[in-house]
């Protein structure tokens, strides 16, 4: 889907085209793509109405993730590390905002990756279906190595045996006969399956004794996520202080499906809480936004109520949860009432201050510093947002 290649934790390893000059309008490399200097955009938004263009910005999310598990800048005091902080990162977006890939989109990029030098392309992505264009531009590349996703299982969200049920391009690791027609295993091409925390394969990850080449680390990733201009931050942390970071707060997104995918998944994905779990032990939701307009020094500004975008977001999911709305400058909620709840979801929408009648700083409190503190060191989880 794209890499942010703007990323304070990926920029300084995002390849660059040497005979492209951005943003002039023309091919100076007669490649074919003009101004394709991050790389390029094969698909657009939508894969129902492809639109590429020069510009490869992940707006899904995926990619970038993705992009910083590789090659995070190390030794940066920003972010984290990738595991092979030296190479360089090439921003192909094959996939759409929505993460929907076509094989065209596909089958372009590999040859682009292939003749801009790229040793290895990572294709996190695949399908049940036998994509022979797929198949045959990976195949016309013997000399870069490609890494694919062993997949996630199918609708029950329980891993298959891809030696039963392959899975492409994956699969390709296998020799497969279709139509009459066969097509030899590749060699140049790793499936990797995803582990769990706790070092056993993941319970969504594919798997396969012939299929399947190694297995990584594939759950509860921290990682690097796009920045969005003029946004706030949204983290997620679990009583072992792991953290998942997106860099945006979720009042600021700009659709609900991206409101819903950044809350739900952090409370259902990194959390691990069902919507049925909170039927007896109840999410805490802490509105800690400062909503109002306030006057000061003849100033005059207004704070949004953000408290919507968190309430419609839980109950479409199913979520239950109790309000606890923090007046102008006092404390949020207690260690014990946090304890009380399943999980706990804070945000402070648009407001820097905990009283901004007074502009007294910080939006959190002394005493919700160390009440959160309290919180987390009894194994609490809490997603912070803002």
């Amino acid at each position: 889907t794209g890499i942010d290649y703007t990323h304070e934790d990926l920029a300084q390893n995002i390849w660059t085209n040497p005979g492209e000059t951005p943003g002039n309008g023309v091919d100076d490399d007669v490649n074919g793509y003009v101004d394709d200097y991050y790389g390029y955009d094969f698909i657009g938004a939508d894969y129902l109405n492809p639109q590429p263009d020069s510009d490869p910005i992940d707006d899904n999310d995926h990619g970038t993730h993705v992009a910083g598990i590789v090659a995070a800048v190390a030794d940066n005091a920003t972010g984290i590390a990738g595991v092979a902080p030296g190479v360089w990162l090439m921003a192909l977006k094959a996939g759409d905002a929505a993460g929907m890939l076509t094989t065209a989109a596909i089958v372009e990029a590999i040859h682009y990756a292939a003749a801009n030098g790229a040793k290895v392309v990572n294709m996190s992505f695949g399908g049940p279906e036998f994509d022979p264009l797929e198949y045959e531009a990976i195949a016309a590349h013997p000399d870069i190595l490609f890494v694919a996703a062993a997949g996630n299982g199918g609708e029950d969200g329980v891993g298959d045996d891809n030696d039963i049920a392959p899975f492409s391009p994956a699969g390709f690791t296998k020799e497969w006969i279709v139509d009459g027609t066969t097509y030899p295993a590749l060699p140049h091409i790793t499936a990797v399956a995803a582990l769990a925390p706790s070092g056993s394969l993941a319970s969504f990850s594919n798997y396969g004794d012939e299929s399947v080449d190694l297995a990584a680390p594939g759950e509860a990733i921290v990682s690097t996520v796009p920045q969005y201009a003029d946004a706030g931050s949204a983290v997620a942390v679990d009583g072992g202080y792991q953290t998942m970071f997106w860099g945006f707060g979720a009042e600021d997104l700009s659709t609900t499906a991206e409101v819903y995918d950044s809350i739900v998944r952090a409370i259902y994905d990194f959390f691990g809480i069902t919507p049925a779990e909170t039927v007896d032990k109840p999410l805490l939701l802490v509105d800690d936004d400062q909503d109002g307009t306030y006057t000061i020094d003849g100033y005059t500004f207004t704070l949004p109520d953000v408290s919507p975008v968190y309430r419609s977001a839980l109950d479409d999911a199913g979520y239950q949860y109790q309000v606890r709305e923090v007046a102008n400058g006092a404390d949020g909620p207690s260690a014990t009432e946090m304890d009380a709840a399943s999980a706990v979801v804070w945000f402070t929408g648009w407001t820097f201050y905990s009283d901004p009648g007074t502009w007294s700083l910080p939006n959190l409190t002394p005493t919700d510093q160390s009440n959160l503190i309290s919180y987390l060191n009894a194994d609490g989880k809490l997603f912070l947002s803002g």
